[in-house]
């Protein structure tokens, strides 16, 4: 293999591993964000089943 392709296959390899970690940075933050809001919808979801419970109470 000659100088000149080598040295485009390294640049190739290096943008891939650049390209890898910042794919990788995003999913994370994507992750990070689904996580939270998830978070949330069960505290919304546990609000609404102590509210019934409060009311189930009130009718016994």
């Amino acid at each position: 293999m000659d100088t000149e392709t080598a040295e485009a296959i390294d640049r190739v390899g290096q943008r891939v591993d650049t390209l890898e970690m910042s794919l990788r940075g995003d999913n994370q933050r994507h992750a990070t964000m689904q996580f939270e809001s998830l978070g949330h919808d069960i505290r919304i979801i546990a609000e609404g089943v102590a509210n019934l419970a409060v009311k189930v109470d009130r009718l016994r």
